[in-house]
């Protein structure tokens, strides 16, 4: 069976989910002290930029977004709008999260 676009991108969204599940669990583990190694997050940070933002997140700003505006989907305001901060709050905290491993 095919499926269409949109469940991928569903789909794309649970794995992240998961993902962000884990660095909440990092956090906990680096909250109590426990040492943690750096490639473990390097690993999530990577994960992030390349799944999370460039397929994922590249999808949903090539074709999505677009589309939903030839639809009549404002581009300005909710939903759309929403969404691209969303991303760029994300692109944001992964960088913050890359340097804070970097040191």
């Amino acid at each position: 069976m095919v499926k269409k676009p949109t469940e991928m991108l569903e789909e794309e969204h649970h794995v992240i989910q998961k993902i962000v599940g884990v660095m909440a669990t990092l956090l906990e583990r680096l909250q109590k002290g426990e040492d943690m190694k750096g490639a473990t997050i390097k690993d999530v940070v990577e994960f992030m930029r390349i799944y999370g933002d460039k397929c994922h997140h590249g999808k949903e700003e090539t074709h999505l977004f677009p589309l939903l505006g030839k639809r009549g989907v404002p581009m300005t305001g909710c939903p759309v709008a929403v969404l691209t901060h969303e991303h760029d709050k994300g692109r944001a905290l992964v960088k913050q999260l890359a340097e804070a491993v970097a040191e």
